[in-house]
């Protein structure tokens, strides 16, 4: 029911490459501020029909784009950032920084895509 130049993209790391499969033509993703190229391969084996490359790929993702979205959302974000080596400070309040007792599961989900200072 939309015009034929209506654009549709996703919100959710998580379900990029299904929404992909049904229509969306790409997603703004806040994961992809943390694995900006984990985000874009997935796009482009999406888009080149390599969807066993792809299904890997999505769900190696899944537990990062879990802990960043609904899990931990722009704190879990922000501390992702940090881990990563940006000095995004801390989220405005109300909210609140990510649990010390969190980080490290945010590290080893992380680290899985790229090399997280000690």
């Amino acid at each position: 029911m939309t015009p034929p130049d209506f654009t549709g993209l996703g919100g959710a790391a998580a379900t990029l490459y299904p929404m992909m499969c049904v229509g969306a033509a790409g997603g703004i993703l806040a994961l992809a501020n943390a694995l900006p190229e984990a985000c874009v391969r997935l796009f482009e084996l999406t888009k080149a029909g390599k969807h066993d490359e792809a299904i890997a790929l999505q769900r190696e993702l899944v537990p990062v784009a879990r802990l960043l979205g609904a899990t931990h959302g722009v704190p879990g974000l922000k501390a992702a950032l940090n881990l990563l080596g940006y000095d995004v400070g801390v989220p405005r309040p109300p909210l609140q920084p990510l649990p010390e007792s969190v980080i490290p599961a945010l590290r080893d989900a992380l680290a899985h895509f790229e090399e997280i200072p000690a």
